[in-house]
């Protein structure tokens, strides 16, 4: 079957794009001496203001279809064998999009913000595809009372990593409709004491009838707190909600729920002149609706900020969480994230800044049984980035990432689960506010 690229793709080459990138700070220098950049990428009406923004880039990837280091060979039905090795590209990505803003960031506000990016690659165009993402955020404040709605939306077309290929899978692009909604309100009872709940609500859809699951999440917590400095705030929260998991395909197994519920506390403020931010600990205790099974497991959330000598920020990431099994619908898992990012601006005027980035996650099934056995995964990633604001409205940023997969699937010999590791160089260009 031939497979014919859109005319998009026949006119914005990867080669083209790539002397487009290179040539674009000039272009934009020199055609708009006349042009005040406001006049085209910031509007007002009332209180009402628009920001378009662009965006060009040219990265490489050396493992797309996220191969491990083993080459292998694939059985095809007419008894033939494709073999199967780490390969790479070069991908480019133009985006676009807006941001609306209601009133003021400070005050009283609705914002809403869209953005449009399509990946093309050079070597491997059938895995040309575009992304959606839309996201409400908004802030009612009132003498006792505050309201903060947020709602999320995204459509991407990704190709299955090592975690959740399968040979059904391998080299497809997988389409993933993701949901997510909460609401947060918050009553002050007394000058030192307050209420506050949350009612959340996120849906992760997979679309087609492929080895993948479905999941959604709802929950509601409700929490008292009083202060107890004049800038940090102490408060006791209790939670109920219920996850689901329901797979694409009968072979994967019965759908199954989670019900869980718990209690803990959390700390939130200004804790010393340099570190702010929230801690929260708890204890969960979750069942399942496909056996008479329990589990019962510490949940720990840590997001600070830290002030490093006179520049340099620290943000510093902590969360441990459960969820269903999806490998097996009577299990639990038990996922631990450790995050560290180190950002520091320099130069004369302060618009260059350099950062650097660590993600640890690790995850592991209980009582697992079968073929998965007590499966564990391990995430490692890491980036290192340079950015440099040319103008308030004009930026530009270079960036090396490495991400690294390891599973005990894979290390076990379970077909369709690869430790694999990816390297990615990238190069961006970004217009707007």
């Amino acid at each position: 079957m031939t497979i014919r690229p859109l005319s998009l793709e026949k006119i914005w080459t990867p080669s083209l794009i790539r002397q487009l990138l290179t040539a674009l700070p000039l272009f934009v220098a020199t055609s708009l001496q006349a042009i005040e950049p406001e006049d085209l990428l910031y509007y007002r009406l009332g209180n009402v203001s628009f920001r378009p923004n662009f965006g060009i880039g040219e990265s490489y990837n050396d493992n797309v279809f996220f191969r491990g280091d083993d080459t292998f060979f694939l059985i095809n039905p007419d008894g033939t064998t494709t073999k199967i090795e780490r390969t790479g590209d070069f991908i480019t990505s133009l985006t676009a999009g807006t941001s609306i803003l209601l009133g003021r960031p400070t005050g009283n506000f609705i914002s809403a913000n869209y953005g449009y990016s399509h990946r093309l690659f050079e070597e491997h165009s059938v895995q040309n595809a575009g992304n959606h993402s839309l996201s409400l955020q908004g802030e009612i404040d009132g003498a006792r009372i505050s309201l903060t709605p947020i709602f999320s939306f995204s459509n991407t077309k990704s190709i299955s990593t090592g975690a959740s290929s399968s040979a059904t899978l391998r080299d497809q692009l997988v389409e993933r409709n993701n949901i997510r909604g909460s609401v947060s309100t918050r009553i002050v009872v007394s000058p030192k004491t307050f209420t506050s709940s949350t009612a959340s609500y996120s849906v992760n859809d997979i679309k087609g009838n492929l080895p993948l699951f479905d999941q959604d999440d709802a929950s509601f917590q409700q929490g008292f707190g009083f202060q107890i400095r004049p800038k940090i705030d102490l408060s006791a929260t209790g939670t109920i909600g219920q996850r689901s998991i329901d797979p694409n395909r009968l072979i994967l197994g019965p759908s199954s729920d989670q019900t869980y519920f718990g209690g803990g506390f959390r700390a939130e403020g200004e804790f010393t002149d340099r570190l702010t931010g929230e801690a929260s600990f708890g204890i969960q205790r979750s069942t399942f609706s496909s056996s008479s099974g329990s589990f019962t497991a510490p949940v720990v959330g840590i997001s600070l900020e830290y002030l490093m000598g006179r520049d340099i920020l620290a943000d510093i990431s902590y969360n441990r969480s459960t969820f269903v099994g999806i490998q097996s619908a009577n299990s639990a898992g038990v996922s631990e994230r450790v995050g560290l990012t180190l950002r520091k601006p320099f130069g004369t005027r302060k618009n260059w800044t350099l950062s650097a980035t660590g993600n640890l996650n690790l995850q592991s099934w209980e009582n697992q049984t079968g073929l998965s056995g007590n499966r564990s995964d391990d995430w490692l990633s890491g980036t290192f980035a340079i950015q440099y604001k040319i103008q308030e409205w004009l930026s530009s940023s270079f960036s090396y990432s490495l991400q690294s997969f390891s599973s005990s699937l894979a290390r076990s010999g379970t077909f369709g689960i690869v430790d694999y590791d990816v390297n990615t160089v990238s190069l961006s260009m970004r217009v707007g506010y």
